[in-house]
């Protein structure tokens, strides 16, 4: 009999703690949802340039790798916020305007589509900007020569009349002219020096742009490299496919902007260089394949074992991965028993003993 009282809670025991966990699964299956995941591709958010522009000081933000079809929201920063722009294919661009000043960006982000994106350059170009009117210089001409007109006759008349007893009387006139020293004007001119304003060329001679393919864990990503301090548009194709234009932002190293299977293949690519057509073909003569390495088993038997090779790398830029599911496990106290699926299974299976205990305690009664 005691036997038998003791079967019965031991198996209540296990329906309850079964019960228990199914639900626990539920809960959890209705308010853990995974994390969204980036809409597409390599979402980045770059400071272009701070510099004077009309006067004022233009401040350049760009945003790539935004799917078609999604507008992002406004970006905020350490100086206020901005509406999105003009956009280029994928590439979305953000400008405001401030009076002269100091400025460092120390931060910045926008909402795309659900996913938060902060600045990938904090505090590049940060500095003292005036931006004011600048003086143009004027020519002033300023006559200095004096012309004084110095030239003076005086005549001079002498009349003398002589008394004769001669019948007719003769009058016989001296004149004696005396002129005086005639002046010549004398002129003195001292010419101001003319200033002649030398024109500075403005143009920006732009440098060559660098291309370089990279084997990731999920194919091949093509980068590019823009050496510039502004930014560049160019037109590509891989393998053969569709043309994209695609703008890289100022100074921008290493920069993913095209991924493709891990298969042979090649790049072309057009743009201006300094009025120049260019137009580059990059071949990609190796695929990035997977290799199978055999690793001998604990019990003697060789047993071959799948394992990544390292990554055949073309340039130093790292790979990155996203991220498309939440973890359920380390952030929980109970570890592994904040999965779902677990929690299911130990669920069903705590049901299943207390059925095995509830038939024992009925034998015992039988």
């Amino acid at each position: 009999m005691k036997a038998k009282k003791i079967l019965r809670i031991v198996a209540k025991f296990f329906y309850s703690a079964g019960t228990a966990l199914l639900v626990a699964a539920l809960v959890l299956t209705f308010l853990v949802s995974p994390a969204k995941a980036a809409p597409s591709g390599d979402l980045q958010l770059n400071l272009s340039h701070i510099a004077c522009v009309s006067g004022q000081v233009e401040i350049h933000f760009v945003l790539l790798n935004v799917p078609d079809g999604i507008t992002p929201g406004t970006l905020t920063y350490t100086y206020g916020t901005i509406q999105p722009g003009p956009n280029s294919g994928n590439v979305w661009h953000y400008y405001d305007y401030k009076p002269s000043g100091y400025f460092d960006v120390t931060s910045a982000s926008v909402d795309v589509n659900g996913i938060t994106v902060t600045l990938h350059n904090p505090d590049a170009y940060a500095g003292t900007y005036n931006c004011g009117a600048t003086a143009t210089p004027t020519m002033t001409f300023t006559p200095t020569a004096t012309f004084t007109p110095t030239a003076t006759f005086t005549p001079t008349t002498i009349f003398t009349p002589t008394a004769t007893n001669t019948p007719v009387a003769t009058f016989t006139p001296t004149v004696t002219s005396i002129p005086s020293e005639t002046a010549t004007p004398t002129s003195t001119g001292q010419p101001t020096e003319t200033f002649t304003p030398t024109p500075t060329s403005t143009k920006q001679t732009m440098a060559a742009l660098s291309f370089a393919f990279v084997c990731s864990l999920q194919g091949t990503t093509w980068h590019v490299t823009n050496p510039n301090a502004f930014d560049v548009t160019f037109t590509f194709s891989v393998n053969g496919g569709n043309s994209t234009d695609f703008t890289a932002p100022a100074n921008a190293n290493d920069l993913v902007f095209a991924s493709a299977p891990p298969t042979t293949g090649g790049l072309q690519v057009s743009y201006s260089l300094n009025g120049d057509p260019q137009d580059l073909s990059i071949v990609k003569d190796t695929a990035c394949a997977l290799t199978v390495v055999t690793t001998p088993a604990p019990t003697g038997q060789n047993t071959p074992v799948p394992t990544l090779s390292v990554p055949r790398v073309q340039s130093t830029a790292s790979v990155l991965i996203p991220v498309t599911g939440t973890d359920l496990i380390g952030s929980s106290p109970f570890g592994k028993l904040s999965n779902q699926s677990t929690l299911f299974e130990l669920g069903i299976g705590f049901l299943g003993i207390g059925m095995v205990f509830q038939g024992l305690a009925k034998r015992k009664e039988d």
